[in-house]
């Protein structure tokens, strides 16, 4: 897939872009307060109002030391932390980010003390008395006066970060606009996966162990499924369940495609399950279309749920995958609708799934 339309790669950009314009608003506001308040008011260590006071100044102090400041988080949070720490522990994430964010800071405020200092009296940063005052601000208590309010914007960002997490891809969005307030109905595709002899393994390796095959299996096929425009519903047990607007699913095929790029990725990394755990994984799916009703749903620990006969449907057809010994089974709802010629599919007649009174004309996908 390219990289310019790769979906994870853009998702980053996006929430970098939003997280750089939020601390640049904030930092303008900071200057703003000063120009309000501060400059009127004694300052933190003198006893008269502050001296060679420059609103301009302050201002674009501020605004460059936010600039910088969002990019790096950005940069650091997105396209560094996010791969190198998703395995560790939540106290290993947060004294590692402590340690690094502490030093940006640091660094952004002397470098803001010395452009500051430089824009109002007019001097280079190298001249002496630029110097003196950067000295007397990074060894003052008013050193503390604009890292304290970019440590909250640092921890409210983290928390904003994992918040959208929880809830998925553009999802959170979604919540905060109340989007499902008051359910409402779309034609959704869904994929119900779950790993194969899974009661078996669990005996085999324990059920701690098992724990954590799960974990390490559900997190190296997120990707896959975010490159191909899935949302992730909900894990239950040894299975994930993965839905797609209609349009996106069927745009190039991608929901047969992330089937294909999951299988790709297992088979991939399977010589370090074999080694983690002595079993190389292997799973099936099945996958429908149809009306599902999404909504918020409970008052502690509130979701946004998807319901309807479509999912029942859907974990019916994946519990056909032993019987037609087929990895990837398909509903002919979902069947016609995927690009012609596309997918090597083949029929495996009607059936009467439970609880339904007409038969289902079901599909099994080849190569996979």
């Amino acid at each position: 897939m390219s990289t310019f339309f790769n979906p994870i790669l853009q998702g980053r950009i996006r929430t970098a872009f939003v997280i750089i314009l939020i601390w640049i608003f904030i930092g303008a506001l900071t200057a703003v307060y000063e120009y309000l308040f501060l400059s009127n008011f004694p300052g933190v260590t003198e006893s008269q109002p502050m001296e060679n006071y420059s609103f301009l100044g302050s201002l674009i102090t501020a605004v460059v030391w936010a600039f910088m400041g969002g990019s790096f988080f950005a940069a650091f949070e997105l396209f560094y932390f996010q791969e190198r720490l998703e395995r560790k522990s939540f106290i290993q994430i947060v004294a590692i980010k402590l340690v690094i964010y502490s030093l940006m800071l640091v660094v952004l405020s002397l470098f803001a003390s010395f452009l500051y200092n430089s824009l109002s009296i007019s001097a280079p940063f190298w001249d002496s008395r630029v110097i003196e005052r950067v000295i007397s601000f990074m060894t003052g208590w008013s050193f503390w006066h604009p890292i304290l309010p970019f440590i909250a914007l640092v921890l409210l960002t983290l928390f904003i970060i994992q918040i959208n997490y929880k809830f998925g891809r553009g999802e959170l969005w979604k919540f905060i606009k109340g989007e499902y307030f008051h359910p409402k109905e779309e034609v959704r595709i869904f994929m119900f996966l779950d790993l194969n002899s899974s009661t078996t393994i669990a005996e085999k390796i324990g059920h701690i162990k098992f724990f954590n095959l799960l974990n390490d299996f559900f997190q190296d096929i997120t990707n896959d499924i975010i490159m191909h425009k899935g949302q992730i519903v909900d894990y239950v047990g040894d299975e994930i369940i993965i839905s797609w607007n209609l349009k996106e699913g069927l745009e190039k095929g991608y929901c047969i495609e992330c089937y294909y790029a999951m299988e790709k990725r297992i088979a991939e990394l399977s010589h370090i399950y074999e080694q983690k755990y002595g079993i190389r994984p292997t799973f099936k799916a099945g996958m429908h279309c149809g009306m599902a009703t999404i909504g918020e749903i409970g008052k502690i620990k509130k979701e946004i749920v998807f319901s309807g006969d479509v999912m029942n449907t859907t974990a019916r057809i994946q519990s056909l995958c032993n019987e037609k010994g087929h990895q990837l089974v398909i509903s002919e709802d979902l069947q016609s609708r995927l690009p012609k010629s596309r997918f090597p599919i083949i029929e495996l007649g009607e059936i009467v799934l439970k609880g339904k009174l007409s038969a289902t004309k079901v599909f099994g996908v080849e190569g996979a």
